[in-house]
Formats: C-alpha cells, sequence, structure tokens
C-alpha cells in the first residue's frame, strides 16, 4: 500500500522534494532554536568577558569570530555550524538581512546585518553586566532577558520597532 504524498509519516512529509530533507534538524524559524542561539551567545560574552581567562583583545577576537559564525549561520552560507541546522527562504540577506537594516534603522550591506545585530546584543549585554553592580540581581536578569527576546525576535522577523541602539 502507497501513502499519499501529503500523508506525514515518522520523519517527516513522504515523496515532496524539500520538504523530506532536512526535517529531523532543528529549523531557523522556530522560536525555541532562535532563543537557545541567542541565549548561548550571550552567555559566551558574559562568560568570556568576565571569566578573567582573557585578556581584552583575546575577548574582541573571540567574540567576532562567534559573530562571524552566527552571520553565516542566519544568512544561509556554508558552515559547519549552519549543515547542523534546517534554514528556509527567510535566511537570506535579501529577506533577514534587508529587514534586518531597516527594523533597525542602519545603513550598510544586508550580507552584515546579523553580525550588527549581534554585535548590538554583545555590546548590551556588556552594559546590563557591568551596570550590573548598582542594580539587583532582578533587574539584572531581566534586562538580560529583555535583551536576548528583541534579539531572537528581530531574527524571526517578529519585531518591528523599539529596538533602541
Amino acid at each position: 500500500m502507497t501513502q499519499h504524498p501529503s500523508k506525514k509519516s515518522g520523519s517527516g512529509i513522504i515523496g515532496i522534494a524539500g520538504l523530506t530533507e532536512g526535517n529531523n534538524l532543528p529549523a531557523l524559524n522556530s522560536v525555541h532554536e532562535v532563543n537557545k542561539i541567542v541565549r548561548r551567545f550571550a552567555s559566551e560574552v558574559i562568560n568570556s568577558g568576565f571569566s578573567g581567562n582573557m585578556g581584552q583583545d583575546q575577548f574582541v577576537a573571540a567574540i567576532e569570530t562567534r559573530i562571524k559564525a552566527l552571520n553565516r549561520l542566519f544568512l544561509g552560507e556554508f558552515s559547519v555550524e549552519a549543515s547542523q541546522y534546517h534554514r528556509g527562504v527567510w535566511n537570506t540577506p535579501g529577506n533577514l538581512g534587508q529587514y534586518l537594516l531597516l527594523t533597525m534603522n542602519r545603513q550598510g550591506d544586508s550580507k552584515e546585518a546579523v553580525a550588527l545585530l549581534f554585535s548590538q546584543l554583545g555590546t548590551q549585554v556588556m552594559q546590563v553586566m557591568r551596570a550590573g553592580a548598582r542594580k539587583s540581581e532582578d533587574e539584572v536578569k531581566a534586562a538580560l532577558e529583555q535583551a536576548c527576546h528583541d534579539a531572537r525576535d528581530m531574527l524571526l522577523g517578529l519585531k518591528s520597532d523599539d529596538f533602541d541602539d
């Protein structure tokens, strides 16, 4: 007995080219997956910047390398990390890149827009952590949560305003 092409099997839709490949990979249009990526980046900034294990030059170089990798991941360029995710038509410079530039009210190359967003997030995380001595733990957590939430929504195309420089 043949299953209808539009019927789902355990691994995805059968018989429709493009819908069966990559269905077992986490999707970059998933709030959950993008949230994990954004939070991991924020944690890397905090851990690298405040651990005392790196000098400032090493920290900047490490974060810049990570930002470039995230730019490649979200804008559809091949990388080892990118091969671990299912990307869609949103993840291109013409779609996500252009959206980010417009939403952040920035000029520049849409091929570098995700890097601009993660640079902004890294700066926000560092500012929150530096100001943390003057704020309660709950205020610091809330500010970090908001920064990550905003970046996640931007990457998913869910936020159209309220992005601060």
